[in-house]
């Protein structure tokens, strides 16, 4: 059985109107912050990885059909068919936070993509299973996201639908996701206006082209763009970003 172990309100927070930058060529900054989530979601629900769940669990799609933040993190028994049972319960879903669940595949996306049409942050930190088939799915449903956590999607790569079909983008974390190739940063970059934080650390196919696209669109003068481990963007190019920032 499922079982509630936290109910909150998410709060909202204001970001920081500093520009923060990172690199592996030589500068030496503080760690990142976390962009904050652009307003609040009620009602909420966590579930503890720590509790035992049955396998497909519909549970919360029963008891909770209002519900617009659910957390289920690390949830280690659970998988894409459970997740299609939540999706079809749980349809006015705000935020969804999948990460660290190793079962969890493209299907699981699809699920969430057709039901959860009103989904603005998604998480997928850790979710090794998930490919450019299930970012399409979301690119293609979840037409009003703000928020994607991508951190450590290891299979992940040409995800440059994303700037077509979420234009409401402001967030896009890609920390570790080390085989995202260049085109989708540069897509990422030129087809969504709202972007405005950009983590790129450790997209070992980063290149320069993605910071001269960034500082020369002048119509996201507010982008944060972080970019860390990106080996093969110069130093040169660093400094003419942050003076054309």
């Amino acid at each position: 059985e499922w079982t509630a172990a936290t109910h909150s309100l998410l709060a909202s927070s204001s970001s920081s109107s500093n520009t923060f930058y990172n690199t592996a060529g030589g500068l030496s900054l503080s760690p990142a912050p976390t962009p904050p989530l652009s307003r609040s979601a009620s009602p909420s629900l966590e579930l503890s990885s720590s509790a035992r769940r049955s396998r497909n669990a519909p549970g919360p799609s029963r008891e909770y059909p209002n519900l617009q933040s659910l957390k289920l993190r690390g949830l280690y028994g659970i998988d894409d068919e459970g997740i299609g049972h939540i999706a079809r319960g749980c349809t006015s879903l705000r935020v969804l936070d999948l990460s660290h669940n190793t079962l969890i595949l493209d299907p699981a996306l699809a699920h969430v993509a057709h039901h959860c049409t009103q989904l603005q942050i998604l998480r997928l930190k850790g979710c090794r299973g998930i490919t450019d088939i299930g970012i399409r799915s979301i690119a293609e449903g979840c037409h009003f996201l703000e928020e994607l956590d991508a951190q450590e999607c290891l299979c992940i790569n040409k995800i440059g639908v994303l700037g077509t079909g979420c234009p409401f983008l402001r967030t896009v974390n890609l920390c570790g996701a080390q085989n995202v190739d260049n085109d989708a940063l540069v897509q990422l970059i030129t087809c969504i206006p709202s972007l405005r934080w950009l983590n790129m650390f450790g997209c070992h196919f980063a290149r320069n082209e993605v910071l001269t696209r960034a500082a020369s669109d002048t119509s996201r003068s507010n982008i944060k763009t972080l970019v860390m481990g990106c080996n093969k963007i110069t130093d040169t190019t660093i400094l003419e970003f942050r003076l054309a920032r």
